[in-house]
């Protein structure tokens, strides 16, 4: 004979409430995995039978007794027993009949719970668009299981939302008060989708955010000649690159929440690692983010403010994309040599040096082969500012960043 029991998750109100259909010679543990089962995002990361029920009779109007329900008084059902041991009869109709607990975790095992993953509609936008432009020990707090969502992708935004609520409110919630991860407003200028802040007022980290779409070709290549191949690539670390320029920040992520790299701009050289896929558990991503939130904390910021990019020179155990701060001697890739892996120009050009702090960005002018041209304000001053990436551009790049000067500077 099946019955329904109405069931709720402690610590929320009978609008929560779901029910469960068994049959009475079921087990309680066969009534485990089938309220997991239901309840997926609730108790990911959590095993059926580490759940704890108790059998209760709470009208469903009557919010105020969940508020205050101490479970000692009830009876906690046993696993080894049947539904019917329980339930002779049929449930009381309109009454919360089972109450959900799971067991508390302490940080490192929160942190080790594998978000859900998230499904790519077929009407997702495939456009692939970027923006242009001492480790601490865990502390053994108690924690509830985190509670992740399941979200289908449509554009961009989807995958911010399910990084928001399955990545950053989850460790913002483990590891308060210290650490902080914020989203913030859209088209913010000069920092990335999502920051962490030590303490409220130190900014630590950031975010970016990509569709999968970006890096869907990626196949066998390892990531820095997939850097060099492709174009959208290049633009997403770049988008982050010049995020921790502009903020002089040492770390930062760049995620497509079913794949993660954790970047480390320091002196000459920008660290990529590998990819850290969502559902990996050694190491887990959210234990992975709070490390490097913790290592950031104690350096968070680039102990060199001026950077250019140049060609990436790379070992088989890390990705690594080189800068040099020297504008008169740069590398391009030679493809015509294969028994070298760079050539050098050297450009005679008069240097100043600059730091991207005396630049404030206002706006694209445009965008050409050589690289954007950008509206900035320059120690009170309105000017035209142009970039290069010079692992990519050709070796005239300087003769026609002037003649784009000189053609800004020349009244109509």
């Amino acid at each position: 004979m099946s019955i329904t029991l109405l069931c709720l998750v402690k610590g929320n109100t009978t609008a929560n409430a779901f029910p469960v259909d068994i049959e009475k010679d079921r087990l309680v543990g066969h009534l485990k995995e089938a309220i997991k089962a239901k309840k997926q995002s609730d108790f990911a990361g959590v095993d059926a039978d580490k759940l704890k029920l108790w059998k209760v009779e709470i009208p469903d109007d009557q919010d105020d007794q969940l508020a205050n329900l101490l479970l000692n008084d009830q009876t906690e059902l046993l696993v080894t027993r049947d539904i019917g041991d329980y339930w002779t009869g049929k449930p009381l109709k309109r009454h919360i009949n089972i109450i959900i607990s799971s067991p508390l975790l302490n940080l490192e095992e929160a942190l080790s719970c594998v978000p859900l993953p998230i499904t790519y509609s077929s009407c997702c936008v495939m456009t692939k668009t970027t923006t242009k432009l001492t480790v601490t020990a865990l502390t053994s707090t108690q924690h509830l299981s985190p509670r992740f969502v399941v979200k289908e992708v449509v554009n961009e935004e989807d995958v911010r939302i399910a990084i928001d609520f399955n990545i950053c409110i989850v460790l913002s919630g483990l590891m308060v008060p210290r650490y902080n991860f914020l989203r913030l407003p859209m088209h913010t200028k000069g920092v990335s989708d999502f920051t962490c802040f030590y303490l409220s007022n130190l900014l630590v980290l950031m975010i970016e955010v990509k569709r999968k779409h970006i890096l869907q070709d990626i196949g066998e290549d390892n990531f820095p000649k997939f850097y060099q191949k492709n174009k959208k690539v290049r633009m997403a670390v770049q988008q982050v690159f010049n995020y921790m320029i502009e903020n002089k920040l040492k770390y930062s992520i760049l995620s497509m929440y079913d794949n993660h790299w954790f970047l480390k701009w320091e002196y000459t050289k920008l660290w990529i690692s590998k990819t850290l896929l969502l559902q990996s558990t050694s190491p887990p991503v959210l234990k992975t983010y709070a490390y490097l939130a913790h290592q950031a904390q104690s350096d968070p910021h680039s102990s060199h403010p001026l950077q250019v990019l140049v060609q990436a020179n790379v070992d088989n155990n890390s990705r690594v994309l080189r800068f040099h701060s020297k504008l008169s001697s740069y590398q391009v890739p030679d493809n015509q040599s294969p028994s070298s892996h760079t050539q050098t120009y050297n450009v005679s050009v008069k240097q100043q040096k600059f730091s991207f702090a005396d630049f404030k960005f206002q706006s694209i002018l445009g965008e050409g082969q050589s690289g954007k041209t950008l509206r900035c304000e320059y120690r009170g001053n309105t000017i035209a500012l142009k970039s290069a990436d010079l692992s990519k551009t050709l070796p005239d790049v300087l003769k026609k960043m002037k003649k784009r000067s000189q053609n800004l500077q020349d009244p109509p």
